[in-house]
């Protein structure tokens, strides 16, 4: 048994000889004021930018980790394209399947600050595509799952049948295509008519590459893609699989065909 050691023992003071004061009937009163004004403090701190862009017409829920874009807009309405790569290979290049986020991210980003003028596409692919032409922006519903379109990598063809929906449904916008890919075709040969897509009838539509770098998946086509002759747009590396990431290259995108500025919260 543990024994405390016991001081000296002395008589009470005077002072602890005082009747004592009951005081809780001010506690019932104070203990709900308290809580009450604890409950505001931390509402009152709780952070804003959770709720997306700082503007009445954003949407409540966002990918789009960024404040309005800076600066006045400098183009005329676009055509938007986001071309999504499906195929087998990807499954190591974005283990989580953000590259789909590619889609909404450009949908709630034009909503929230584009033109009454913009409109938006998308094109699922692997050894087939399949299409939704090219609407304005507050009419378009991305799809909630891609749709079967095979294995394979038939990146030429998947650009030639977005080329074609967007000449018969961009209704004079200037057009753009947004490429999520690793970036690996399925043969030479499909690597040449990509070549010559882009060099050729793709000249006319502004393209941009977000290329899917998980486990290093874009370095064995990299070469291709830097190629100047292909004249792409910008050529952004998409590597830690997250949203945000996903979301900051194509605010960066948007913004670049904007002629605006845009920064992250």
């Amino acid at each position: 048994m543990i024994r405390r050691s016991v001081g000296t023992l002395r008589p009470p003071s005077p002072r602890r000889l005082r009747p004592v004061r009951r005081r809780w009937p001010l506690l019932i009163v104070a203990i709900p004021l308290l809580a009450w004004a604890g409950m505001r403090l931390t509402s009152d701190g709780e952070p804003t930018d959770a709720l997306g862009p700082s503007t009445t017409d954003s949407p409540e829920s966002t990918l789009v980790s960024f404040q309005a874009p800076i600066g006045e807009r400098s183009t005329d309405a676009r055509c938007w394209m986001v071309v999504i790569d499906e195929s087998s290979s990807m499954s190591s290049a974005d283990q989580l399947g953000t590259r789909a986020d590619a889609v909404r991210a450009t949908a709630e980003f034009l909503t929230a600050y584009g033109l009454a003028g913009d409109r938006i596409g998308v094109t699922w692919f692997a050894d087939t595509a399949d299409v939704t032409a090219a609407v304005p922006t507050d009419a378009f519903a991305a799809a909630a799952t891609a749709p079967m379109v095979g294995s394979g990598t038939a990146i030429s063809s998947a650009l030639d049948s977005a080329h074609d929906a967007m000449k018969a449904s961009c209704d004079g916008a200037e057009q753009v295509m947004v490429l999520v890919t690793d970036g690996l075709a399925s043969s030479d040969s499909e690597f040449a008519a990509t070549s010559a897509f882009l060099t050729g009838a793709g000249r006319d539509v502004h393209v941009h590459l977000v290329a899917m770098n998980g486990n290093q998946a874009f370095e064995q086509a990299r070469a291709f893609w830097e190629d100047p002759s292909l004249g792409l747009d910008s050529i952004t590396t998409v590597s830690s699989f997250g949203s945000d990431e996903v979301a900051a290259a194509i605010a960066d995108i948007l913004t670049t065909e904007t002629g605006q500025r845009v920064v992250a919260k």
